[in-house]
C-alpha cells in the first residue's frame, strides 16, 4: 500500500513535471519567445506599480497625511469603487482604439495621478478624488492583460502563454513593495513609492511599445 502510494506519486510528478518542461519550451520558441519576455514585463510593470500603491497606501495614508483609522476606511472604499469601475471604462476603450494604445493612456493617466498623489501637496478632497482615479485605472489596466496576452500567440498555446505572462508578471511584480521599504528607509515614504511605481509604468510603456497589436484580429490565423 506505502509502495503503490510512493510509486503514484512520483508518476504525477514526473508527469507534471513533462509537462510544464513542454510548455515551456512552447512559449520560448524561437518565433514566440520574445512576445513572452516582452509580455512579462508588461505585466511585471503594471503590477508592480499596482502592488505598490495597494500595498503600502493605507500606511502612507496614516503616516503622511495623519488620516485616522475610520476616515483611512472610507479613502480606501473609493479606491476599491474605482477599480470595479475601471475595467468596463477600459473593456469599451480598447474595443475601440486597441489594446495597447488603450494600456499606454492608462499608464499615462496613472503615471500622472501617482506624481500629483505622491509628490504634490493636495487637499484630502483631491486626495479622495484622485484614489478613484487610482483604483479605476489599476483596474482596467489589470482586467485587460490577459485578453491582451491571448491574441498574441496561436490556439495551441494560448492559454500557456498568456498564463505564463500574467502569472510571472503578478510574481515579478509583488517584489516592488519590499523594494519600496528599503528605498523609504532613506527617503520619505510618499518619494519612495512615487518614484518606484512610476518606473514600473514605465517600463510597461517601453513593454506595449514593442508588442504588435493585435486587436481584432482572427484568432485561429495567429502563428
Amino acid at each position: 500500500m506505502f509502495w503503490s502510494a510512493v510509486r503514484c506519486n512520483f508518476l504525477c510528478h514526473l508527469t507534471l513535471s513533462i509537462v510544464f518542461r513542454a510548455w515551456v519550451t512552447d512559449i520560448f520558441q524561437q518565433k514566440h519567445r520574445r512576445i513572452t519576455v516582452t509580455a512579462t514585463l508588461l505585466a511585471s510593470g503594471i503590477f508592480g506599480g499596482a502592488y505598490i500603491m495597494i500595498t503600502w497606501l493605507p500606511t502612507y495614508l496614516r503616516m503622511e497625511l495623519g488620516l485616522p483609522v475610520v476616515s483611512m476606511s472610507g479613502y480606501l472604499a473609493v479606491n476599491i469603487l474605482g477599480s470595479l469601475v475601471g475595467p468596463f471604462i477600459y473593456g469599451r476603450l480598447s474595443d475601440k482604439f486597441g489594446r495597447w494604445r488603450t494600456i499606454i493612456l492608462f499608464l499615462l493617466c496613472q503615471i500622472a495621478v501617482v506624481s500629483i498623489y505622491m509628490f504634490e501637496d493636495i487637499s484630502l478632497d483631491i486626495t479622495l478624488g484622485l484614489g478613484f482615479l487610482l483604483g479605476a485605472l489599476q483596474g482596467g489596466l489589470a482586467s485587460g492583460l490577459t485578453p491582451a496576452f491571448s491574441e498574441l500567440y496561436p490556439t495551441q498555446i494560448r492559454g500557456s502563454g498568456a498564463g505564463f505572462c500574467a502569472s510571472f508578471g503578478r510574481g515579478f511584480g509583488s517584489l516592488m513593495p519590499a523594494l519600496v521599504g528599503i528605498v523609504s528607509s532613506h527617503i520619505a515614504l510618499g518619494y519612495a513609492m512615487g518614484a518606484l511605481a512610476i518606473t514600473c509604468y514605465c517600463v510597461a510603456i517601453m513593454a506595449a511599445l514593442c508588442l504588435p497589436n493585435a486587436t481584432g484580429v482572427d484568432l485561429a490565423q495567429v502563428e
